[in-house]
């Protein structure tokens, strides 16, 4: 039952198995972080964060354990400072990586996230093909064995007015088709969008990838 306003729906979605995504013109179809499609990636809230000079290293700590492993690639997001590192683990409540840039003096949250291999995570067995249109909710994390869009499909992130991650996770082989459209971040967005791809992604059509 789509209702009276036929033009946006939203639709939350359980994938169980290959997935196909096929919607009538003029329809946008969201799936955000409360849908069932694939795990967040592991993510903690930032207490504190310092920076040695003298030694181009940033020092975060967290609220309560992280979970974090050395080596591990996170995001940190900290007011207008964005880096995504490998990390050293100090301890279960502090980590620390190389800058060069100084994160800015700050007192309110921030979050730091990890970044992880798609082949690893459940739900990247999923095989999905969009022939119209897709929207990733902002904060999300979607993670699938391939993607597949064809022409006339678009997939984009969402826009977010505060800080916030959003991944793309791709195991194997994709591919944007031609007259198909890949749009990475929004202008204006205070996001940050990280796509992770495990084979190679063939662009024949349109990619669009916003600062941040």
């Amino acid at each position: 039952t789509y209702g009276t306003d036929t033009s946006r729906q939203t639709i939350s979605v359980v994938v169980a198995d290959d997935m196909e995504f096929v919607s009538t013109s003029g329809e946008t179809n969201s799936f955000g972080s409360s849908d069932s499609w694939s795990p967040v990636n592991p993510t903690a809230d930032i207490a504190s964060v310092s920076y040695n000079s003298s030694t181009d290293v940033v020092t975060v700590t967290t609220v309560g354990a992280h979970g974090f492993s050395n080596g591990s690639s996170v995001t940190v997001l900290w007011s207008s400072y964005t880096n995504t590192a490998a990390i050293t683990v100090v301890d279960a409540g502090s980590f620390s990586f190389s800058s060069a840039e100084s994160p800015p003096s700050y007192s309110g949250a921030g979050t730091a996230s990890e970044l992880v291999n798609p082949s690893s995570l459940p739900g990247a067995g999923d095989d999905v093909r969009i022939t119209h249109s897709l929207t990733i909710d902002a904060g999300s994390t979607v993670s699938l064995n391939s993607l597949s869009l064809e022409s006339g499909g678009t997939l984009s992130t969402g826009f977010s007015s505060s800080t916030s991650v959003t991944s793309i996770l791709l195991a194997d082989q994709s591919a944007v088709a031609q007259s198909s459209s890949l749009t990475l971040g929004s202008g204006g967005s205070n996001g940050v969008v990280n796509m992770t791809v495990g084979s190679p992604l063939t662009i024949n059509g349109t990619l669009d990838v916003y600062e941040g």
